[in-house]
């Protein structure tokens, strides 16, 4: 052993022992890519962080006697990243940091899955962790064990995303015409017509207009706010039309196979406009000059420059030369990802500033009612000096009176075809819409029978009428549709009391029960009761043994039950057709003790004459009928009838007053 043996010196690195992440996000919006575009992931799963130690020596000192060993570690993580709706078509390129790569390569380490509904776990998870293994149905997410390096955070992913529809435009991006047709079908709307569409989606193709999900925008969105954002982009009217939606394009000009509509639907006269304010036939403005620009500039994403945003500008030097440069602010078309098609969208609106500089505001008659928004008509005014100017309508208001307001904005002068159609031919007499009424006659009001009216509706009825207008056998008849014919529940029970002026108060001093003690008081519902039984012609009872039995049964099952009023005091009755006959032979506290007693359910009927008193004491206006009809009379809870004598079933002579 040498004296002078060197030395090992080892060196460690930190190691680090968890795992962050700063590109999840609970909650978040998953967006749908219509196009192709670039978006940053957010990470939904990650596990099975591990640290990875390597070793590197090397020799030191005089005569490399020492020996030097460095520990570093480097750190991998299982990770899922979820990028949109699914199904997609694939991926393009992939950025990591300031790295650029396409899709598929190896050294990402990542495997696309598509969004499909059936599609099957990662592998990875069903494998070593089977309890976390989801299949993530409809969503397309990249999954798989990355490499974190030393630093042991993750890298800034972000994906070029080949989404849906591509087939409706160049196989990358989409036909603005199919992405609005998507979005309608998305809100429940797949089945609206929608008018214009084909010829849309020609321009769109024609003028090579196709778009893509904007990049920096994928939040929630009205479906709204996203078909005007498009029709705007893409210089079109989108309105309602009838049962369905109209679409139009605005451009004026031939652009490859898609020609413009030239044809004007009327050539409007002085004969045609109803005078406005001051009697002009055609009010207009016009814009400030500094408004009319002739250099346009629009903000796209350029996918060529790795999606980023750029500005391109579009001048009419013709019209700078004259007036210099008249700037607009910048457009925002985040649809738009190629410099082409900015440049496209830049002169179109540079054009709209030129020839749209001015808006005429006319009113005419309903004749004219087919003119919708994009629809050419050719104005005349020779007062306001106005020639057979082309001009496209802009919007339609209909007023109360009828009387229709448009605004239009002028067109370039050229060549148009005829117009469509000619209203001159006919006389139009302009329609009144506010006539004065004139007399009309007296309201008929349609009021629901009383006694067939719920108990929670009409919880009381009161019906008077002379002797002979069937009160009693109208308050029975209902009473046996509602409980023996039809039993809904709705009550359980009848029951009938009948005052009697002799021994209401003193009952207890006559023999029998209670039953036997007021069966004499009974006989007149028992008539009644007769008839209502043996009414229908096909099941007539053969003998009066017959329908006796039949009444006993009615009483013994309960469904008629006989009171005497002393012994309802004191009662609370529920769900119950209670009807008490003669009512008139009741006192004010009589009758409002039978009121008091009624509980849930319960419907009162008291029936009388007001003029047949049999009481000592009390007269026509001071009996218990009388009471509650005046009592009750501004009361919503109270319904009540009076019978006329014209309605009496019995002969003249009952009818007489005596």
């Amino acid at each position: 052993m040498s004296l002078f043996r060197g030395k090992h010196t080892t060196t460690r690195a930190d190691k680090i022992s968890s795992f962050t992440v700063s590109t999840a996000e609970y909650g978040s919006t998953v967006p749908e890519i219509l196009g192709t575009t670039r978006i940053s992931p957010n990470i939904i799963y990650y596990d099975d962080f591990t640290a990875h130690e390597h070793k590197k020596s090397h020799k030191a000192g005089k005569g490399g006697r020492s020996k030097i060993t460095t520990i570093t570690y480097t750190y991998t993580v299982a990770t899922i990243m979820a990028l949109c709706e699914g199904p997609i078509a694939g991926i393009g390129k992939i950025w990591k940091d300031k790295n650029l790569y396409s899709y598929p390569n190896e050294s990402i380490g990542l495997t696309l899955f598509s969004g499909t509904t059936d599609q099957k776990p990662w592998a990875y998870v069903s494998g070593k962790h089977p309890n976390k293994a989801l299949a993530y149905p409809g969503l397309a997410y990249m999954a798989g064990v990355i490499d974190l390096g030393d630093s042991g955070s993750m890298a800034a992913y972000n994906f070029e995303v080949k989404g849906k529809l591509l087939s409706t435009g160049d196989g990358v991006d989409v036909n603005p015409a199919d992405y609005i047709l998507y979005i309608l079908n998305k809100v429940g709307l797949g089945s609206l017509k929608v008018d214009g569409i084909d010829n849309y989606r020609s321009y769109c193709k024609e003028s090579d207009m196709l778009i893509s999900t904007p990049s920096d925008d994928l939040d929630a969105k009205s479906a709204r706010e996203t078909i005007n954002d498009i029709a705007n982009i893409t210089n079109a009217y989108i309105f309602w039309s009838n049962d369905g939606l109209k679409i139009v394009p605005r451009a004026d000009r031939p652009v490859g196979r898609w020609k413009p509509d030239k044809k004007i639907r009327y050539s409007l006269t002085p004969d045609d406009f109803i005078p406005q304010s001051g009697g002009v036939c055609i009010s207009y403005s016009r814009k400030d000059s500094s408004e009319i620009y002739n250099r346009v500039s629009v903000e796209f994403l350029n996918r060529s420059n790795s999606y980023e945003k750029e500005i391109v500008n579009y001048q009419d030097n013709d019209d700078i030369k004259e007036f210099g440069v008249r700037q607009s602010s910048t457009i925002q078309a985040h649809y738009l990802y190629t410099k082409t098609r900015a440049v496209k969208l830049a002169e179109e609106l540079c054009r709209k500033y030129k020839y749209e500089r001015v808006k005429y505001t006319f009113k005419l008659d309903w004749a004219f009612c087919r003119l919708e928004p994009g629809d050419l008509v050719m104005l005349n005014d020779p007062m306001m000096g106005i020639e057979n100017q082309p001009a496209m309508i802009d919007s339609v208001t209909e007023g109360t009176d009828g009387i229709l307001t448009f605004t239009a904005i002028s067109r370039a002068k050229g060549v148009y075809d005829a117009a469509e159609y000619n209203v001159h031919e006919n006389e139009r007499p302009l329609i009144d819409f506010n006539p004065p009424p004139g007399d009309c006659g007296s309201p008929m009001i349609f009021q629901p029978p009383a006694l067939m009216t719920d108990a929670d509706t009409a919880p009381l009825v009161i019906i008077k009428g002379m002797a002979g207008t069937a009160k009693t056998f109208y308050a029975l008849a209902v009473g046996m549709e509602k409980v023996y014919n039809n039993p809904s529940k709705e009550y359980r029970r009848i029951i009938v009391c009948r005052p009697n002026a002799q021994f209401d108060d003193d009952i207890g001093f006559l023999p029998g029960d209670e039953k036997e003690k007021i069966a004499p008081l009974m006989r007149p519902v028992i008539d009644n009761l007769e008839q209502i039984l043996d009414s229908d012609e096909k099941e007539r009872y053969e003998d009066e043994a017959e329908l006796s039995d039949k009444i006993t049964e009615v009483f013994e099952r309960g469904i008629i039950q006989t009171e005497a009023l002393n012994f309802i005091r004191g009662r609370s009755i529920a769900k119950t057709y209670l009807i008490i006959d003669e009512a008139q032979n009741m006192t004010p506290n009589q009758v409002k003790g039978i009121i008091t007693r009624a509980g849930k359910g319960t419907k009162i009927i008291l029936l009388g004459d007001p003029n047949q008193i049999d009481k000592p004491f009390l007269d026509e206006r001071t009996n218990g009928l009388s009471y509650a009809a005046k009592y009750m009379m501004d009361s919503e809870l109270c319904w009540q009838i009076t019978l006329s004598a014209d309605e009496c079933e019995r002969s003249a002579l009952a009818i007489k007053r005596f």
